[in-house]
């Protein structure tokens, strides 16, 4: 699976890569990803944010409590209860998001390497080198035990 970062920073040589594959559509696949991503960022940091402001809430319910003014700390712990709601419903979107853009993430191929001629299938590929015959299927091979026995390996 390719890595967000490399889909994010590389974004025209992945494109370019995954072209020669073939993929037709592969343009709007990384945007689309690119589209989960940013979406995924703005919720975590809206879910950041709401967990700042409840915890700031929740040193000044001790202070308050200190100080002896339970009952501007107890209005101050309903508002910490909603925001703890809150978290919890932009945790689940995050969780969702993050889920859709995994699932996208699976669907791209690795880039082929710089060498790789561009095609859509093995008949595309080119022979560079050939450095073996290829050896004729036997019409009756030996199994294992035969040749073992033959060339005496095992007692």
């Amino acid at each position: 699976m390719l890595e967000l970062k490399r889909i994010r920073e590389d974004q025209d040589q992945v494109v370019q890569a995954l072209k020669k594959r073939g993929l037709p559509n592969i343009e709007n696949d990384i945007s689309s990803i690119l589209t989960l991503d940013s979406k995924r960022k703005e919720i975590q940091q809206k879910k950041d944010e709401i967990l700042s402001q409840g915890k700031q809430l929740s040193n000044q319910i001790g202070a308050l409590m200190k100080e002896g003014k339970k009952e501007e700390g107890k209005r101050l712990k309903s508002k910490t209860q909603d925001l703890k709601e809150e978290s919890k419903i932009f945790g689940e979107k995050l969780k969702e998001v993050e889920h859709e853009l995994f699932e996208a993430l699976e669907l791209i191929p690795n880039t082929p390497g710089t060498a790789v001629p561009e095609g859509n299938s093995e008949k595309d590929n080119q022979i560079i080198e050939s450095q073996e015959e290829i050896v004729p299927e036997m019409n009756d091979p030996l199994a294992h035990w035969d040749i073992v026995s033959k060339l005496g390996i095992i007692d």
